[in-house]
């Protein structure tokens, strides 16, 4: 599970904190539109809080990898 564009589960070509709302609202259960693909950043096949997680981080600048 390798995304064009990890991070960007909003699909406007940046990863940013717009990704990590629309990431928790998925999370939540709310009907949102999301690229489960590009938000799955661990790569482990869900999308959860540990995605979440990741991507602050990577935001944040952090020297994480994001899948």
């Amino acid at each position: 599970n390798v995304s064009q564009n990890p991070g960007d589960a909003d699909g406007d070509g940046k990863c940013n904190l717009a990704d990590v709302s629309i990431v928790l609202k998925h999370i939540a259960k709310w009907s949102v539109d999301i690229d489960v693909d590009a938000a799955d950043v661990n790569g482990d096949g869900t999308v959860n809080i540990q995605d979440v997680s990741l991507l602050l981080k990577w935001i944040a600048g952090w020297d994480v990898e994001l899948k």
